[in-house]
């Protein structure tokens, strides 16, 4: 019934002619970003699992995601969790990017890509946590829910307090960014200064 409803909303909206080419593009789409995201996820699960092939891991996450997928598409709730989903998405993704450019500021964007794929190299840290970054998370996290406008699940102290708006990503942004740079920076300066010149690789380059 949601399905229709959802096709009928696309010919409201939309030519006649322009339903069939849109629903194959965005087919296809889907199966396109979805390969690249069960890879990745294939590959996080490996990193925590390592005995698991990547097969494995894989097939793994196509039945957890489509089991999540399933209860989204086939539930009368399916627009209230996408819309949630995208209101709270930015609590965690302010920080996380803050602490990502950060690290990459302080070590010059400097990697040892050996020990990136090491998995008790350099960059293993305490038995694979690394708390400045871990605590910086947090913050961020609980800055940026303090001055969140997710109406109507939510509405932080804040927000309702300066006639509902939102600055969330700018202090996530700001207060994972700091944080990570005050506990952080001794270290992983030193470790960008002692990665050889020979073995750093600039993230994203070719």
């Amino acid at each position: 019934m949601r399905s229709a409803t959802s096709i009928a909303g696309l010919t409201s909206g939309f030519p006649g002619w322009f339903i069939v080419p849109f629903l194959l593009i965005a087919i296809v789409q889907l199966f396109a970003i979805n390969t690249i995201d069960l890879y990745s996820s294939g590959v996080t699960l490996q990193s925590l699992v390592p005995r698991l092939k990547r097969i494995q891991c894989v097939a793994i996450d196509t039945v957890v995601c489509g089991v999540l997928a399933a209860y989204a598409i086939f539930s009368s709730r399916f627009f209230t969790l996408l819309s949630n989903f995208l209101l709270f998405i930015i609590v965690w993704l302010g920080p996380w990017c803050a602490i990502y450019l950060v690290d990459s500021w302080l070590r010059k964007n400097r990697y040892d890509t050996q020990g990136l794929l090491n998995e008790r190299g350099r960059y293993f840290r305490n038995g694979g946590v690394y708390w400045p970054a871990i605590t910086a998370q947090v913050a961020g996290m609980v800055a940026a829910a303090l001055w969140l406008n997710a109406y109507s699940p939510y509405v932080s102290p804040l927000s309702s307090r300066v006639g509902g708006s939102d600055l969330s990503v700018f202090l996530g942004l700001f207060v994972g960014g700091v944080v990570y740079f005050v506990l952080a920076r001794r270290s992983v300066r030193a470790e960008g200064d002692a990665t050889p010149k020979g073995e750093a690789t600039p993230v994203g380059a070719t």
